[in-house]
């Protein structure tokens, strides 16, 4: 699964992000539908209390999701909510399979650094010209289109890599040290200022681990020294995120204002949030109202952007899911972590960082312990990444954070009173899971399939094969209809056509899925058409509050005053466009400043 997500980044299905995450919720469904058949033939099924608690907490936010997909965004896409649930069945699975074959969970981290090797060494390579990058627009992404989350993903295997370069009886160390010396340079070449970060707090978090540098300090220093060195260590800090901030200034300014018009719609609906996949549609809406009004300053025009996510997995989540989706995700995060620090804990006296064991039960005990210390520091360093930026939304990212989280459940290391299943309850959990594996597998299958056919029809209207395209949309039931790809996919075909009108039909069921620039430029080119100049300036003036840096809408809002004859609101947008500046000089832009110019002009000649 995890290969699949790193490798396989095709346009089969839209594009490679839909592409990837099929093949995720395919593959997850087999999987789940799997396990229920391997479970079914045990005799008994034991798991330690407090992964059962764990596995509560799932089940009540699976339950949650559902409740917010049914009664909450009754409107909205599945895909996300369908995606999480499929994650979290797999956390349990994947628990599962760890706990009967604990032997596996150290060769699966063997495993995952060498593809982070691999990953690496195609990164390189892209630097150097060998393999071809996969953004025309940047050097190095490694094997996907976005280089963060290549970044993310070699900064989340780093302190496994870094714990077997420091253990001295690893037989592998020279092999560690050379992925190690890749996974850096990699990161470097990455230039993911998220990761780098992260890396760092990894690093420091593994020094720690293993030097007891801290402790060590604490009880051997002096005051002035320890004064002295906090002082130091925060200066340090400083200047680090001093130079993260300016070194992408725009970047981090325009996340600012996302975080704070998220915060504002968690207090908008705080209890079951707007439900889960509809933060691009109701956060665009907020930044539209917000552009609308006199408060916005001239840095916050110039750096926003229609948006897709809130580059903070905790503010999104609490937007999406409200009070109660937020404790949930909050309640397993912290609960996972506690397991393994307390199995840490019970543990320590068995074992010393810095004493090399020799009896082999030691032995085990050691590399137990290294697998647990490695998926801890993994998940601190998730949660620090997820508070500037995309994670789990990402495959790659979700599967090793699964991967994380289900090896501290399934610790042999739990000393903790184990739960065993009584022959009812296993028989129940074994058939749900086979009954939801086939379900899931149907549902992902054939939603791809037409999904897949989506991405033909576009194909074919790329081609100005429209015939085809309307053909092939015509052969999707109706339940599959209902998403943001058909609709833009046919609402597009009607407007290349001319067919204005079915256009617009479609676009107002577009417009209860998503908000974009776009869709209110094309929703207003149909009201244009039509002379409903009104609707036509409520869309264009949308379309500009989404992202106010944008010249089309101006320009569009100055073809209707001038065709309504508005002198004074056509000097406005005219002055606007000629005054505006240009973030990405193109032929276009040039284009509209020049008519701009000229209307100008020629209001000049008459007055003058």
């Amino acid at each position: 699964m995890l290969i699949f997500s790193l490798f396989i980044t095709s346009n089969y299905i839209i594009n490679s992000f839909y592409t990837n995450q099929f093949l995720f919720l395919i593959e997850g469904s087999i999987i789940i539908f799997a396990l229920g058949f391997i479970a079914l033939q045990k005799s008994d099924i034991t798991i330690s209390k407090i992964t059962f608690y764990n596995i509560i907490i799932v089940a009540l936010w699976i339950s949650y999701i559902l409740f917010t997909d049914y009664f909450i965004n009754t409107n909205g896409e599945k895909t996300k909510s369908t995606y999480l649930i499929v994650s979290l069945i797999l956390y349990i699975a994947l628990t599962f399979i760890f706990t009967q074959y604990q032997n596996i969970k150290k060769i699966t981290f063997v495993f995952i650094s060498i593809l982070a090797g691999i990953e690496s060494i195609y990164c390189i390579l892209q630097f150097l010209e060998i393999i071809k990058t996969n953004n025309s627009s940047i050097k190095v992404t490694g094997s996907w289109v976005n280089p963060n989350i290549t970044a993310m993903f070699l900064a989340l295997i780093l302190p496994f890599v870094l714990l077997s370069v420091l253990d001295k009886l690893t037989k592998y160390r020279k092999v560690f040290v050379t992925l190690l010396t890749l996974i850096i340079v990699s990161l470097i070449l990455l230039k993911c200022r998220t990761a780098i970060l992260g890396s760092l707090l990894a690093v420091g978090l593994v020094l720690e681990w293993h030097y007891k540098v801290y402790g060590n300090f604490i009880n051997r220093s002096s005051r002035k020294l320890i004064f002295a060195t906090t002082v130091l260590v925060i200066l340090l800090i400083t200047i680090v995120g001093y130079f993260s901030y300016y070194v992408k200034k725009d970047s981090a300014d325009g996340r600012k204002l996302i975080w704070s018009l998220s915060l504002k719609m968690i207090a908008e609906k705080p209890l079951f949030g707007f439900g889960y996949g509809s933060f691009e549609r109701n956060y665009n809406l907020e930044q539209a109202n917000y552009f609308s009004g006199d408060i916005s300053t001239e840095n916050e025009k110039v750096n926003a952007s229609h948006t897709d996510m809130a580059y903070n997995e905790i503010i999104e989540n609490a937007v999406e899911g409200g009070i109660f989706g937020y404790a949930l995700f909050v309640a397993f995060i912290a609960l996972t972590l506690h397991n393994g620090r307390k199995l840490l804990t019970l543990n320590s006296y068995k074992t010393n960082s810095n004493t090399i064991s020799t009896k082999p039960e030691m032995k085990n005990i050691d590399s137990e312990i290294q697998v647990i210390v490695s998926c801890i520091i993994g998940i601190i360093v998730l949660l620090f990444m997820s508070l500037v930026n995309f994670t789990i939304t990402a495959v790659p990212i979700m599967c090793i954070f699964l991967l994380f989280a289900s090896i501290i459940s399934a610790s042999k290391l739990n000393e903790s009173e184990p739960v065993i299943m009584s022959s009812f309850i296993k028989k129940f959990f074994t058939l749900t899971f086979i009954l939801m594996g086939l379900l899931l597998f149907y549902n992902n299958l054939t939603t791809a399939f037409y999904q897949r056919k989506i991405t033909t029809a576009i194909n074919y209207a790329k081609d100005k094969e429209y015939a085809n395209a309307f053909s092939v949309l015509e052969t999707i039931p109706i339940r599959y209809q209902k998403n943001v790809n058909f609709y833009q996919s046919l609402s597009n075909l009607y407007y290349l056509n001319n067919q204005k009108d079915k256009a617009l039909e479609v676009y107002e069921k577009s417009n209860l899925l998503y908000s974009s620039p776009l869709l209110y430029q094309q929703i207003g080119d149909c009201y244009f058409a039509q002379k409903g100049y009104s609707n036509a300036i409520q869309n264009y003036e949308m379309a500009k509050n989404i992202q106010p840096n944008r010249f089309t809408p101006r320009y569009l809002l100055l073809k209707v005053y001038i065709e309504q004859k508005d002198k004074i609101n056509a000097l406005k947008y005219a002055n606007e466009i000629v005054l505006l500046d240009e973030k990405v000089p193109s032929s276009t832009t040039n284009s509209i400043k020049k008519i701009a110019q000229q209307f100008l002009k020629s209001v000049n000649k008459k007055n003058g």
